[in-house]
C-alpha cells in the first residue's frame, strides 16, 4: 500500500523529532575503575580498556596529553599544558583550594595511594621521578582551544568520602556538570580503597568546551586528597561516513517540505 501524503508527513515528522533529539545530545561519559590497582595501569584492566575505548573515538591527530612530567614539583599554577598548547593553564579555585605537582607516593611516612599513570613509571616511594597532579580542592583546566572530548586517570578518589564532579564550560558558562565518583553521605564508609584507579572521559557530538572545572567536595572529617594524571583532549572522529545529527535533521526538514509541497500540488 502506498503511504498517503498525510501518513508520509507524519513519518517524516517522527524522523525529524528523532534527528533533532540526537542533535541535542548531551555529553556521553565513559569510565572504568580498578579498586585495587598495583600503583600502575594494568594492561587489560577496566581503566586501561576504558582509556583505549575513549581514544578509539577520537581523531588521532587531535589527541594531546598532559602527563605533568615537565612540570616543576610543588607548582600550584601551570601554563603550557598539553605539550605547550598556547593559552592552556591549570589554576586552583578559591583561596581554600590546594593542589600541586608531586611525585610522592609516601608522605610523612604514610603511603598516599596516589601514583603516576604514565607508561614506564613504576611503584616507588618517591615516584621514580614520575609526576602527577594532586589536589584536595577544586581547580580548572583551560585548554587553549575548543575540545569535544576529555579524559583523565584519577587515583585514590573517594576513600575518605570526598566527591568529584566536572563542570564543562564554554565562554565562562557552565553548560553541563557530570558526576565522576564519590557521593557517600558523611560518616558512611566508602567502598573505594586508597589505591583505586579510575579512567574517566566524555565525548560530545554537538558541543565543544574551552574549560573544565574539577569540583572536589570534602564530606568527611578527614581531608580527601585526589591524584590526577595523563589528561587527554581531542576531537571526535567521523564514523563510517554516517551523517552528523544536525545533517540528519536538515535532511528530514527537506523531505518534510517536499512532501508538503507535493500534497499541496495534488490537492
Amino acid at each position: 500500500m502506498t503511504p498517503t501524503p498525510r501518513l508520509t508527513c507524519a513519518m517524516l515528522a517522527a524522523a525529524l523529532t528523532l534527528a533533532v533529539g540526537s542533535a541535542l545530545a548531551t555529553p556521553v561519559p565513559l569510565s572504568g575503575e580498578d579498586p585495587n590497582a598495583p600503583y600502575a595501569v594494568t594492561p587489560g584492566s577496566a581503566p586501561d580498556l576504558a582509556q583505549a575505548s575513549f581514544l578509539s573515538k577520537l581523531t588521532s591527530s587531535s589527541v594531546l596529553t598532559e602527563d605533568f612530567q615537565d612540570k616543576g614539583l610543588g607548582t600550584g599554577a601551570l601554563t603550557g599544558l598539553f605539550g605547550g598548547l598556547s593559552n592552556s593553564s591549570l589554576a586552583v579555585v578559591g583561596g581554600l583550594s590546594t593542589g600541586s605537582v608531586t611525585d610522592q607516593q609516601v608522605e610523612g611516612g604514610t603511603v598516599t595511594g596516589r601514583f603516576s599513570t604514565s607508561p614506564g613509571c613504576t611503584a616507588d616511594a618517591d615516584g621514580a621521578g614520575c609526576n602527577w597532579w594532586v589536589a584536595s580542592g577544586s581547580f580548572t583546566i583551560a585548554f587553549g582551544r575548543q575540545v569535544s572530548a576529555f579524559g583523565f586517570f584519577g587515583t585514590d578518589i573517594g576513600d575518605f568520602d570526598g566527591t568529584l564532579s566536572i563542570s564543562l564550560i564554554d565562554d565562562g558558562v557552565v553548560l553541563e556538570t557530570l558526576s565522576v565518583l564519590g557521593g557517600n553521605a558523611a560518616g558512611v564508609a566508602s567502598t573505594e580503597t586508597s589505591t583505586s584507579l579510575l579512567f574517566y572521559g566524555f565525548t560530545d557530538q554537538t558541543q565543544s568546551y574551552d574549560t573544565i572545572r574539577f569540583n572536589i567536595t570534602q564530606r568527611g572529617t578527614t581531608t580527601d586528597w585526589l591524584g590526577f594524571d595523563d589528561m587527554i583532549i581531542g576531537d571526535l572522529a567521523t564514523t563510517n561516513g554516517v551523517p552528523e545529527p544536525t545533517t540528519l535533521a536538515l535532511v528530514a526538514l527537506s523531505l518534510a517540505g517536499l512532501a508538503a509541497s507535493r500534497r499541496k500540488t495534488q490537492g
